[in-house]
């Protein structure tokens, strides 16, 4: 049905995820940009970002967004417990960063709120993050 839904649009009806995410993993990559995905469970959108991350020699974070919780995130580091204090940390150290969160629509509000102003705003706790 959705094959010729898609037809009768007059584009192609994706079954897996291939070029089109390729080329916006690519684009955000050289520009330092966030990218949203978001697609139909299944079609391995995790799977061929975290490969493509693997390709690029940058540092990689991969975050389960619905197994996290900003007040007691456990890190293998003396920190106050507090996800922007890790993210914090990661985004410290030199060279090209690439964060990946899973699943963010799974998670608590608290959560996600805390990822979003990250990705959208480019901030976490206010603070401006470059790169």
């Amino acid at each position: 049905i959705l094959t010729n839904v898609a037809e009768s649009l007059g584009v192609p009806y994706l079954t897996k995820v291939g070029d089109p995410l390729e080329r916006a993993l690519r684009a955000a990559f050289s520009s330092r940009r966030n990218l949203f995905v978001e697609g139909p469970p299944g079609i391995g959108k995790t799977a061929y970002i975290r490969e493509f991350a693997k390709t690029t020699g940058a540092d990689t974070l991969v975050l389960s967004a619905p197994v996290m919780s900003p007040d007691n995130f456990a890190v293998p580091f003396p920190v106050d417990g507090e996800l922007d204090l890790m993210i914090l940390s990661f985004l410290q150290k030199p060279g090209d960063k690439i964060i990946v969160i899973d699943e963010i629509w799974r998670s608590t509000p608290t959560t996600r709120n805390k990822l979003m102003e990250l990705i959208q705003q480019r901030t976490i706790g206010g603070n401006p993050k470059n790169g």
